[in-house]
């Protein structure tokens, strides 16, 4: 309740989460709060249509004009009442204790006296129920009158009572049907509630969620991001300026393929939001895939100025300074990711590339032996630092990881032709012959490995065999 309290500067409470922060008027918070106590007393007694989410457009605001707002003021009166009466006379105290366990706990989710995260919550009713669940087990039985009970130690009243059983019995076996996972139970409300602002926001993000496939989704019928599109924009047509949703469509149309409209969503969301961290890194990374290097940059600073700790934001900054030709910048941007998880193999992959486009070769070296020891089973990166010991003229260097590639992946090439390079750096021709010939092997070998081969056949004294591969060279 603190957590959600409002109306502090630093609350998280939203419009769409609780729409009683900014009602037409006064008079009708009060109302519409005294309709949600009359809600949660019929869905003690009735409990269905039941609804995992209450949120904007669910409640419509009531006035004192209605009448379902005066029977809720008069039937709580009342029970304040009861409560005082049994106060004072020391009479029905079974039931006294029933209506202050129900009334107490509810009190503190009316928002009457001061808001809470929701305008309405079924979770709201637990603690209440335990008052009415003992005002049930009092009318069942009678109390402490001994009089009027059956043989089973049930009053007129208890026989009755236990009609309903049955019936509540198949409720609870549907809804806990409905209950089985996410896509069910919000199908199965967004159906009763489709007025629910946020319900249909839940339902698009789950099928969001499953994928772009309808095979997983129970019955089936057009694809889940239709559908997703379908729902946010039954949230969003409701209350345009819900942040998130705009958030959820930017995802939902940048998988659809659809760009442009994915970029509109996140700005509106950003729009609205200000601080909307997820939608700055989202937008961001929009731009970044358009090449819009400095707008993405100016956005990924953004987001990390509202969440100094979304740690993509960072790395994806240094990597847009490393794409736009920027290494200087880039490598410190990985280093500031470094400093916090120095065991990060992205940043420090990204490091890496930028040392070598510096030709700074014996940090690259260093960052890429750290890097081999963290993941050692990384044959991208061991070949890499492969690489940068070949253009050290490290050749006995650049064997040890080119040689672990090809132990765990025979058909890796590229370690072939670098291996190759390597032993004719080290004047091993025929060892170097071993690997080009394996190039071969894999229908994969370049022109210069060929002329590297002829070379080598030349140095072994096999001046035939040097001409036979020049000549497949020129070919």
């Amino acid at each position: 309740l603190q957590h959600y309290k409002a109306p502090f500067a630093n609350s998280t409470m939203e419009f769409v989460v609780n729409a009683l922060i900014a009602p037409p008027s006064a008079s009708a918070r009060y109302a519409t709060a005294f309709f949600v106590l009359g809600n949660y007393l019929w869905l003690h007694i009735v409990p269905y249509p039941l609804v995992c989410n209450y949120s904007f457009a669910a409640i419509p605001f009531q006035t004192f004009g209605s009448l379902a707002v005066w029977v809720s003021c008069m039937v709580y009166l009342g029970l304040v009442g009861f409560i005082i009466f049994g106060f004072v006379k020391q009479r029905h105290i079974g039931y006294l204790l029933a209506a202050l366990f129900y009334l107490l706990p509810l009190l503190l989710f009316s928002n009457l006296f001061f808001l809470v995260g929701s305008q309405m919550a079924e979770r709201f009713a637990f603690f209440p129920s335990v008052g009415f669940c003992l005002a049930i087990g009092l009318l069942a039985t009678g109390g402490h009158n001994s009089t009027g009970k059956n043989a089973w130690g049930l009053s007129r009243y208890g026989a009755w009572l236990l009609l309903a059983v049955p019936v509540f019995f198949v409720m609870t076996h549907q809804r806990n049907a409905e209950w089985a996972s996410e896509y069910t139970l919000f199908k199965a409300d967004v159906a009763k509630s489709p007025k629910d602002c946020r319900l249909n926001y839940y339902m698009a993000k789950t099928l969001y969620g499953m994928g772009a496939s309808v095979d997983a989704a129970p019955g089936g019928g057009g694809t889940h991001m239709e559908e997703c599109v379908a729902y946010l924009h039954q949230a969003l047509t409701m209350y345009p300026d819900f942040a998130e949703a705009h958030n959820l469509a930017g995802l939902v149309f940048e998988r659809m393929g659809k760009p442009d409209s994915a970029e509109a969503h996140y700005e509106a969301s950003l729009r609205i939001n200000a601080v909307n961290s997820i939608a700055a890194y989202n937008l961001a990374r929009m731009y970044y895939a358009r090449r819009r290097y400095a707008d993405a940059r100016a956005l990924f600073r953004r987001t990390l100025e509202i969440s100094p700790d979304y740690d993509l934001a960072q790395l994806n900054l240094a990597k847009c300074f490393a794409d736009d030709n920027q290494p200087d910048s880039a490598i410190f941007g990985y280093s500031v990711c470094l400093a916090k998880d120095p065991n990060a193999t992205l940043a420090l992959k990204g490091m890496a590339l930028a040392c070598i486009s510096l030709n700074r070769l014996d940090a690259a070296a260093g960052v890429l032996e750290r890097l081999a020891a963290i993941a050692p089973d990384d044959q991208d990166n061991l070949n890499n630092l492969g690489v940068v010991y070949l253009k050290m003229g490290n050749y006995g260097n650049a064997l040890n990881p080119l040689r672990r590639i090809l132990s765990r992946n025979p058909g890796y090439v590229a370690a072939y032709a670098n291996l190759g390079m390597a032993f004719l750096g080290l004047g091993r021709w025929a060892d170097a012959v071993k690997c080009y010939k394996a190039e071969i092997h894999y229908n994969i070998i370049t022109p210069a490995d060929l002329a590297n081969l002829a070379d080598a056949y030349r140095k072994l004294g096999k001046p035939d065999s040097a001409a036979f591969y020049l000549q497949m060279r020129a070919k």
